[in-house]
């Protein structure tokens, strides 16, 4: 079989979804790993911008790792041929969701079979330069800087999106294509199995509609290589529906809020990592508050 050299630009960090060719699996990977990991087999290895390998024995009962020391901002990259599932980890112990290592540290790769005990080759590398087919070094393309308008478009079009990401059809596929990190484990999905506000919101026959939804201004904008940071003035009407009603809490709200948004790039594009409330400027029971869900 041809052997795939795999850039995490273009994959999910989660279980054997690490792995584009999935005719080779016969089964499915787990979103985080079943089986704890023993400090006796994790091995240090050093990486850097050629892949090296290393080989090793996993089982059901057992599984190994590799730990490695990276800089913020280095892109990591690996290659097999082996049924075994991969799960990479931050220095605090965070699921990556991303091939950009977030920051200064650290890092664990850890390794499990797809099934039973298997023996594999693992290649590994750091900000790998890569041999064009006229044998020329190219190194993998960063993310091409975000300037403010982008940004802005960014959040405006998370704004819009939510109708479709938080209530019926939940669209995750569509909350992924605009968050990573933090603000996609915490809306979208979990690894550790734990509910996302998707899930809570599917688990509880309960969702959110949007009346008025705007960005009215940017208050400050910062961007450091494949980090950025835009607080805006966000204006919104929102209604927590449970079982069919409006909730009558704080949910169902009208709001006008300065909210700052943590942006990196994954997978080549620009998303929300991030997102937190830096002041309240207006806060009311909703008006408008419907359960009618619109087209």
């Amino acid at each position: 079989m041809k052997k795939l050299l795999l850039f995490i630009t273009i994959i999910t960090i989660y279980g054997c979804q690490n792995i584009p060719d999935n005719s080779r699996q016969s089964g499915a990977c787990p979103e985080q790993p079943d089986i704890a990991l023993d400090s006796k087999n994790v091995q240090e290895i050093a990486l850097g911008n050629e892949m090296s390998t290393e080989s090793g024995i996993a089982n059901k009962s057992q599984s190994v790792a590799y730990t490695f020391a990276a800089e913020e901002g280095q892109k990591l990259a690996y290659n097999t041929d082996d049924d075994i599932c991969l799960w990479v980890f931050s220095p605090e112990n965070d699921l990556l969701t991303s091939n950009t290592l977030p920051k200064k540290g650290k890092y664990i790769i850890q390794v499990a079979p797809l099934k039973g005990s298997t023996t594999f080759e693992l290649a590994m590398g750091l900000d790998v330069v890569q041999k064009s087919t006229n044998n020329q070094e190219t190194v993998a393309p960063a993310a091409r800087p975000i300037s403010q308008e982008q940004a802005v478009e960014l959040v405006t079009k998370w704004q819009k999106s939510k109708p479709k990401i938080f209530s019926p059809p939940y669209d995750r596929d569509l909350g992924a294509s605009l968050l990573t990190g933090k603000a996609y484990r915490e809306n979208i999905r979990k690894a550790d199995g734990t509910e996302s506000s998707i899930d809570w919101l599917k688990n509880n026959n309960s969702y959110y509609t949007y009346g008025s939804q705007s960005v009215d201004g940017v208050e400050d904008f910062t961007t450091s290589g494949n980090q950025a940071t835009i607080d805006v003035l966000v204006s919104e009407q929102r209604t927590l529906c449970l079982n069919g009603k409006i909730s009558s809490d704080n949910n169902t709200v009208a709001e006008q809020e300065v909210v700052r948004y943590d942006l990196q790039p994954d997978q080549g594009t620009w998303k929300i990592a991030e997102y937190s409330n830096v002041k309240t400027l207006s806060s009311s029971y909703n008006p408008a508050a419907t359960c009618q869900i619109s087209n």
